[in-house]
């Protein structure tokens, strides 16, 4: 994720950064594949670029099953 500074995003802006599609990654966390975020004081999810990363690990994973099928 070069170029981004050590900020909060939001779910929509996550999901962006990832290319997937912002149910998706609350389906993640809902199955278990990534853990939850934290959370602001209006209880949004606020997602650092450690979670992000760890979410593209996931979508890594999903599209190498998406090929080999």
């Amino acid at each position: 994720m070069e170029g981004f500074t050590d900020k909060s995003f939001t779910t929509q802006q996550a999901a962006n950064m990832l290319r997937v599609h912002k149910n998706t990654l609350l389906n993640w966390i809902r199955l278990g594949k990534i853990s939850d975020v934290e959370r602001n004081k209006n209880n949004y999810r606020i997602w650092t670029l450690k979670d992000i990363q760890a979410a593209k690990k996931i979508r890594r994973k999903e599209k190498q099953l998406e090929l080999e099928l």
